[in-house]
């Protein structure tokens, strides 16, 4: 009965682990080249992020909003950030669940009126 929103929640839950992965490994391997705090003070304005980077970091915050508590756990160190991101994924599910909700409400409503 309620498939679609657990289904939804799952994928929601593996967004979120999907992206913290991806995160933590751009972070260590530092896939878009990007500059160190020095090069980047000497660059001055003339720089901008790449296009790609950029993209996948609006895209966090829209398929991830629970990221936004990283404001909170900015400059607590690497356990607290991996904590928020865990907390992240578990309201993602939840996010997720309730858009499931919704959806299975609207096409019920919709096949039925």
């Amino acid at each position: 009965m309620l498939k679609l929103p657990r289904r939804l929640a799952i994928a929601g839950i593996l967004v979120g682990m999907g992206l913290m992965v991806f995160w933590e490994c751009d972070y260590k391997y530092n896939f878009f080249h990007l500059p160190t705090a020095e090069e980047a003070s000497r660059l001055q304005s003339s720089y901008t992020a790449p296009p790609a980077y950029r993209f996948l970091e609006k895209a966090t915050f829209v398929l991830c909003p629970g990221v936004f508590l990283g404001f909170v756990t900015m400059d607590m160190g690497e356990v607290a950030n991996l904590i928020m991101w865990l907390v992240a994924t578990v309201i993602n599910g939840a996010v997720y669940y309730c858009v499931g909700l919704f959806l299975r409400a609207v096409g019920r409503r919709w096949v039925s009126g």
